[in-house]
């Protein structure tokens, strides 16, 4: 994954993060089927946690992290009112913690 220079997101100039375009159609099963089957999971269980009315705006990909990655406290762009981050797998000797503001 490539990061623009001076980017803090990641500590990717020590531990590189993986990326994955969900988008590239070329790919088996992704592209609009694979986006539109996401959507349909979780805009119920969104809604429900967060009391809105949602309509899909943004699904960006399957990241991965490896040993020592560092992924920095953000908050999402606007319009992303309502985020979530599905893991998929998860090998590590403690969970990543994870801080939700604003509920």
């Amino acid at each position: 994954e490539i990061w623009k220079k001076g980017d803090i997101h990641t500590n990717n100039w020590k531990s590189p993060t993986f990326y994955m375009n969900l988008w590239e159609d070329e790919l088996s099963g992704c592209g609009w089927d694979l986006a539109k089957e996401i959507y349909a999971l979780m805009k119920p269980i969104l809604e429900e946690w967060s009391g809105e009315r949602l309509k899909p705006v943004s699904l960006y990909g399957i990241r991965i992290y490896k040993e020592g990655s560092i992924l920095s406290p953000h908050a999402d762009r606007h319009p992303l009112i309502t985020s979530a981050i599905m893991n998929i797998d998860q090998d590590t000797d403690e969970d990543w913690p994870l801080e939700i503001y604003g509920r």
